[in-house]
């Protein structure tokens, strides 16, 4: 039960920072002056005024939350493996094939 509880607050972490990353990214850039394009091809709407001091707190959101879902990931394989020499089953219930 306490390793299911685990994995639960791990999976539900990694959500987060994942969300955390792309808002935190999107406002960074949106308090450029440059506009936000989307891999080259997706204009998005402009949401903010250029301000240089809201755009450091974005950026500095956003390298954090990035390094926190580094480490989560890096939990989380790490605990796939643990699994993987268990032998407990949880890896072929993950794989599903």
């Amino acid at each position: 039960p306490r390793l299911h509880w685990l994995a639960l607050v791990a999976h539900l972490l990694i959500y987060f920072s994942i969300f955390a990353l792309c808002l935190s990214g999107y406002l960074a850039s949106a308090h450029t002056k440059w506009d936000t394009v989307f891999w080259w091809t997706i204009r998005f709407p402009r949401i903010a005024e250029p301000n240089e001091e809201l755009n450091e707190f974005w950026s500095d959101l956003h390298i954090y939350s990035s390094w926190l879902l580094l480490v989560l990931v890096a939990i989380h394989v790490t605990g796939a493996i643990y699994h993987s020499y268990r032998n407990d089953g949880v890896v072929r219930r993950m794989m599903r094939w």
